[in-house]
């Protein structure tokens, strides 16, 4: 679904610098690392918020600059920093995208506002954290995507709010659905995840499965020590 081939961004001093990744196709992808470690601005590079890198991203066997519309319709981003226009309320929010979207699922999305309990008719900047992030979830959803890219998605949900998020992208993985998240929660990662990356200061340092024998037993320990490891 998605390779990535001798990437480099620089901002002096860090450095983002990732040799090779291959995100496969209706597989969930988790990015883990510190703070700083370089995984929003390797999600951003992916979907060209960030242009001017150097290396190639590749998404369905073609090389992605941002300008191919055919691939720019499967892919849905959320960001960790939603904008939003504040005024505006969610379901005024929802007609502006589908416009500006080629596919886009009324019935799911209906379906999540439901699922999700947001209240689309207040304006955004009464809405809590939580209710924008339920916000954007629906959103990058709605969509229809091939590819969600997620950044932190879970950041800012109570306990019942998050099982259903965690429950709502496990359901779309059985549709054949690729995700890349990135997260700091271990426990989202272990739960959701079918290969966990791990960053450490702009590089990777390892890549697992997470039913591979050195991590299912140890989950919390390994990840950990893979990222103390290479401090």
């Amino acid at each position: 679904m998605l390779e990535i081939k001798k990437l480099v961004k620089k901002y002096p001093p860090f450095s983002l610098e990732i040799e090779h990744l291959d995100v496969k196709k209706g597989k969930i992808t988790a990015l883990v690392g510190e703070n700083g470690a370089g995984k929003t601005t390797l999600l951003r590079c992916i979907t060209n918020l960030i242009s001017n890198y150097q290396g190639e991203i590749i998404i369905e066997g073609k090389k992605f600059t941002g300008k191919e519309k055919d691939i720019v319709n499967k892919i849905s981003f959320m960001s960790e920093e939603q904008t939003f226009i504040h005024d505006l309320n969610a379901n005024e929010h929802f007609q502006i995208v589908r416009k500006m979207s080629r596919y886009w699922e009324p019935v799911i999305c209906d379906n999540l506002i439901q699922k999700l309990n947001l209240d689309i008719s207040k304006p955004i900047k009464e809405l809590s954290r939580g209710n924008k992030i339920k916000l954007g979830i629906i959103i990058a959803l709605s969509r229809s995507p091939h590819f969600v890219i997620m950044d932190e998605p879970t950041t800012g949900l109570d306990p019942i709010m998050h099982e259903l998020v965690i429950e709502e992208i496990n359901q779309w993985k059985k549709s054949n659905t690729t995700f890349l998240i990135s997260s700091h929660s271990l426990d989202d990662v272990k739960t959701l995840a079918d290969e966990i990356v791990i960053l450490k200061n702009g590089k990777i340092v390892d890549i697992v499965g997470s039913g591979s024998d050195n991590v299912k037993h140890n989950f919390h320990n390994y990840i950990l020590s893979s990222l103390k490891e290479n401090s």
